[in-house]
C-alpha cells in the first residue's frame, strides 16, 4: 500500500504568484510530494503506539492482581480506621481562654414564665459581668415541660427558648442534656433533629461528647441521657461500654459528666439507687470525679467518699445540682452526704484554673450564694 506526504512548497516561485496545482499533480513532481511505504511510517507514531499498548497490558495485569486479592483475603485483614474518627465518638472542641465561666442550668423549659424570666435575666447579667462573657452554656435537661417538643416546629421553640435567651451574651452553644420530661411521648428525638437547623443547640445524639481547650488545659465533658438508667425503655448498657471508649481517647486534666438524675439528692427525688449500682462505678474507673445535674427543683452541693474493690483510697466525689431555673421546690431532708441546699431560683458556674476548678451558685439577683473550689484531682 502506498501513502502520500507533501513535504515541501515550490521553491521556484515568487511570493503572490498564482501556480496551477493540478498542473503540479498531474507530473507528479517528486520535490512536491514524497511516496513512503508503510513500513517506512515516522518513527514517532510506532513509539506511541507501543507504549499504549504496554501501558493497557500493565493495567489489565494491575487489575487482575487486585480482583484476586479481594476475593481470597479475609476483609478483616484490611485495617479499620481508628474509632476516634467515628463521629459517634467525638462531637465537638473548642480553644476556650483561661478565665471563661460555664454557666450550668436545669429544668427551665416552661413557656416562659415570670421564674424562667428571671433566672434568664440573672444569666445575662452574669455573662455581661464575666471575663470572655458565655461562649458556651451547659443545660442539664427537662428542657421543655410537660412532654418536650412534638416536632422542631413545636411553639415551644420560642416561647420556652429562642425568646426567652434572646439575650445577645446568651447566644453561644448550648451543650444540652435529656432530661425525663424530653422523653415524655418519646419525643426526645425533636430536640436532636433541631440541632441540625441550629447552630448554638448542640445535641447531636442522646448521648455526646466534648472536649475544651483552657490553655494547657484538656476538659472532657459527657453529656449522658440518665433516663434510659433509671426508667428505660431505652438500653444503658451502650453508654457504659461508650463511656469507657471516650476516655480512653486521651489524658485530660478535668473529667466532667453531666446527666439529669442526680445519683445523691437531698430533694424530694431523693438518691437514684440505679445510677449509684449502674453508672458511678463505670464513672469512678476512669477517673470522673465531678457530676452535674438536675431534676430536683433546687440547687445542692453533695461531697462523699467514694471507692472501687481494691481501690485505695477513696476520692471525693463532687455532685452540682442545678435544677431550678425556673421554679422551686423548697422539700428537702437530712442527707448524710448533702454538705449544701438552698431552694431559690438560679443556675450556677464553672470555671477552670491549672490546679482548681470554681464552682458558684447564684441567684435570680446574679449574686454569688455558694461557692465551692474542687482541687485537681490526679
Amino acid at each position: 500500500m502506498r501513502h502520500v506526504r507533501y513535504t515541501n512548497v515550490r521553491q521556484d516561485v515568487p511570493v503572490g504568484e498564482e501556480v496551477d496545482l493540478e498542473a503540479d499533480v498531474q507530473q507528479d513532481t517528486p520535490t512536491d510530494i514524497e511516496a513512503f511505504d508503510e513500513e517506512e511510517k515516522p518513527p514517532i507514531r510506532s513509539w506511541r503506539r507501543l507504549v499504549t499498548r504496554r501501558c493497557l497490558s500493565l493495567s489489565i495485569v494491575v487489575g487482575a492482581l487486585f480482583a484476586t486479592v479481594c476475593f481470597f483475603v479475609p476483609f478483616e485483614f484490611f485495617p479499620k480506621p481508628p474509632e476516634e474518627v467515628d463521629t459517634k465518638f467525638f462531637d465537638y472542641a473548642a480553644h476556650l481562654l483561661p478565665g471563661t465561666a460555664i454557666p450550668v442550668l436545669g429544668d427551665w423549659g416552661r413557656k416562659g414564665i415570670v421564674g424562667q424570666q428571671q433566672v434568664a435575666a440573672a444569666l445575662a447579667t452574669f455573662c455581661n459581668t464575666s471575663l470572655h462573657n458565655c461562649p458556651h452554656i451547659i443545660s442539664v435537661g427537662d428542657n421543655f415541660y410537660d412532654d418536650g417538643v412534638s416536632s422542631v416546629d413545636d411553639e415551644q421553640w420560642r416561647t420556652s427558648y429562642e425568646h426567652v435567651y434572646s439575650d445577645p451574651l446568651l447566644q453561644g452553644k448550648w451543650f444540652v442534656a435529656l432530661g425525663n420530661h424530653d422523653h415524655h411521648k418519646n419525643n426526645w428525638p425533636n430536640e436532636v433533629q433541631y440541632a441540625n437547623s441550629s447552630k448554638k443547640w448542640i445535641l447531636p445524639r442522646r448521648y455526646h461528647a466534648h472536649e475544651w481547650l483552657f490553655g494547657s488545659m484538656r476538659v472532657k465533658l459527657l453529656i449522658l441521657d440518665t433516663t434510659p438508667f433509671v426508667t428505660g425503655p431505652l438500653g444503658f448498657e451502650e453508654q457504659l461500654h461508650w463511656i469507657n471508649q471516650q476516655m480512653s481517647l486521651g489524658s485530660y486534666t478535668w473529667k466532667i459528666a453531666v446527666g439529669h438524675h442526680p445519683i445523691y439528692s437531698a430533694g424530694k427525688h431523693g438518691d437514684a439507687t440505679e445510677l449509684q449500682t449502674r453508672l458511678l462505678p463505670v464513672l469512678l474507673r476512669n477517673g470522673i470525679n465531678l457530676y452535674l445535674s438536675g431534676h430536683d427543683h433546687n440547687l445542692q452541693y453533695l461531697l462523699s467518699k467514694e471507692s472501687m474493690p481494691h481501690q485505695q483510697p477513696a476520692v471525693d466525689f463532687h455532685q452540682f445540682i442545678s435544677g431550678s431555673g425556673a421554679v422551686s421546690d423548697p422539700y428537702h431532708y437530712e442527707h448524710p452526704k448533702a454538705k449544701w441546699f438552698n431552694p431559690e431560683l438560679g443556675f450556677m458556674t464553672l470555671k477552670f484554673t491549672e490546679q482548681e476548678l470554681i464552682c458558684t451558685f447564684r441567684n435570680v439577683s446574679n449574686a454569688e450564694i455558694f461557692s465551692k473550689t474542687v482541687p485537681l484531682q490526679v
